[in-house]
């Protein structure tokens, strides 16, 4: 097979005319990999189409999105097929292979376009923090037309239409780090509109917003599609999901689209049934939920009673994110903790974790003053996976990891305030280090991934990880950042499962989502309890 080098433009065109992106039977292989993440991959991709792409984690979507892109280089893996704009005079082009891959197209769309013709490519992420070069939200938004040469009236024309099309005007100055993920995700997203691109590739960006973010969104690609309300559309999209809800289906901008299923490597035609909104949940594997997150189902028997007494968080840029929140949570709860983005759940998360410290009001944890406690007592009691699973590693490697938390696990066991309790389960603390985190990422299913560097993992994996060094300790009181975000179906239900089964084993578990799937779980569990925060008002 032909080698290709991979140099892509995203230089702007400098005329409209019907543009076409084929993809002609592109394998690619990472660097150190013995197989390939997409095998045989073709498609064409006409000006004005919109392409959908489900496939479990792992499965390449990212790795097919960067290509298209061309954020991929030589140095990332082995790329063998094509990839190339053509120009095409007539629609004989087809949208996908046969049976039997011979290539179908127009003898008169044959002819590649030089770089300075491409079209203008954008590129959203589902890691909105990845793509932040400045760190103000309105700075942001003009750095992509002003490197594009864009008049400056006319970059203040978009920043204004893509904060208010997003409901984001009133963070137009504020720092993009004090936003929530859902509104870093929303100003990532903007960041790219006002460069008003001509191809517009989003990978995962859907599933970290809230309904009401999803909505916006829905509405602002609908426009970059329509922009002038035309019938027929000029600008191309394509976007990827872990798994499809059949709430996501009510905007007019999915009607059009053609859906796909990356699997084994391998892009197919995929026709969407809508159910996975409402799953039963007797469709999480309960019995494996145990034992892909070792031990830390095993609650140790420390009690756990935080209550909350007009508690209130201003920050100093003068938002103030949480206003008078009183609540109480014991051993043996879940929590469903459900807001827009920006309602203030992740610094409650920040309060009951200690990270914060600053508020007004009161948090007794186990009747002492929270702010009062050291870290390391309260550590003993607390597990918090953060939104972004990354910001859990220290480590280039998920070996080190887990030998990272082995060692956490042992200082503590040596702590003569920890001497009634083991942290370590009986069987294994008879291990050497080695064996136990052998053991370890063995029940994890990630020994095959004990060499590489954690983001290099898929983001199930990632999740695995983060989730495994919150808990490994036995926590009693258990803190969840969208755990579910992003995840496929099979993954997103292992984490349900597994936090019901810690609740039912002593724990209090405090999840804060935006993830539909876990509604079936409250549904007639008195067991779980749904709690809504708006613009910093807790409602239990």
């Amino acid at each position: 097979m032909e080698r290709t080098r991979m140099e892509y433009s995203l230089q702007q065109p400098l005329h409209r005319a019907e543009k076409v992106m084929r993809v002609e039977r592109v394998t690619f292989t990472y660097v150190g990999e013995r197989m390939p993440i997409l095998h045989e991959c073709s498609i064409t991709i006409m000006q004005g189409s919109v392409h959908l792409v489900v496939g479990r984690n792992g499965s390449g979507k990212s790795t097919l999105c960067k290509l298209l892109a061309g954020l991929m280089h030589t140095h990332d893996g082995d790329l063998s097929g094509h990839i190339g704009w053509y120009e095409s005079e007539d629609q004989a082009v087809t949208q996908e292979v046969n049976e039997d891959e011979q290539w179908t197209t127009s003898n008169r769309s044959n002819v590649c376009l030089p770089p300075e013709l491409s079209p203008v490519i954008g590129y959203i992420g589902g890691d909105a923090s990845q793509q932040f070069v400045i760190g103000v939200v309105e700075d942001e938004l003009a750095f992509g037309p002003e490197n594009m040469g864009v008049d400056a009236a006319e970059i203040g024309h978009r920043i204004d239409a893509q904060l208010a099309a997003l409901s984001m005007e009133p963070y137009r100055h504020a720092k993009v780090e004090k936003l929530s993920g859902g509104q870093q995700q929303r100003i990532a997203a903007a960041s790219v509109w006002t460069m008003e691109p001509d191809v517009l590739i989003v990978d995962d960006a859907w599933s970290h917003l809230d309904a009401e973010g999803r909505r916006l969104f829905a509405a602002s690609l609908y426009k970059w599609m329509y922009p002038n309300g035309e019938r027929s559309a000029t600008r191309t999209l394509w976007m990827t999901v872990p798994r499809l809800d059949a709430e996501d289906w009510q905007h007019p901008i999915w009607q059009h689209a053609t859906c796909w299923q990356l699997d084994n490597g391998k892009l197919q035609k995929y026709k969407p049934d809508g159910t996975t909104s409402r799953v039963d949940m007797s469709a999480a594997r309960g019995s494996e939920a145990e034992a892909v997150y070792p031990g830390s189902a095993q609650v140790r028997k420390l009690p756990v009673h935080v209550v909350l007494d007009a508690v209130s968080v201003r920050y100093s840029h003068g938002t103030e994110a949480l206003r008078g929140v009183t609540a109480e949570v014991r051993g043996g709860q879940g929590i469903l903790l459900t807001g827009a983005n920006g309602a203030g759940k992740s610094t409650l998360f920040r309060v009951l974790t200690g990270a914060l410290r600053g508020y007004r009001g009161s948090v007794l944890f186990n009747e002492h003053e929270l702010r009062m406690m050291k870290a390391e007592p309260l550590a003993q009691y607390v597990g918090y996976a953060p939104q972004q699973a990354y910001a859990s590693f220290i480590t280039d490697q998920v070996w080190k990891e887990c030998m990272a938390v082995w060692d956490s696990l042992d200082l503590a066991q040596q702590s003569s305030s920890l001497n009634a309790c083991s942290l370590l389960e009986p069987a294994l603390s008879t291990l050497s280090a080695k064996e136990w985190c052998h053991q370890q990422l063995v029940k994890l299913e990630l020994l095959q991934e004990a060499d590489r560097h954690p983001l290099d993992c898929s983001l199930s994996a990632q999740r695995k990880l983060s989730l495994f060094i919150a808990t490994a300790h036995a926590p009693a009181l258990i803190l969840l950042d969208e755990p579910t975000a992003g995840l496929d179906l099979e993954a997103a239900l292992d984490i349900i499962s597994w936090c019901d089964r810690a609740r039912a084993n002593g724990a209090a578990v405090v999840v804060a989502t935006h993830d539909t799937l876990w509604t079936a779980l409250t549904e007639g569990n008195s067991e779980w309890l749904n709690w809504n925060m708006h613009e910093g008002i807790l409602r239990v």
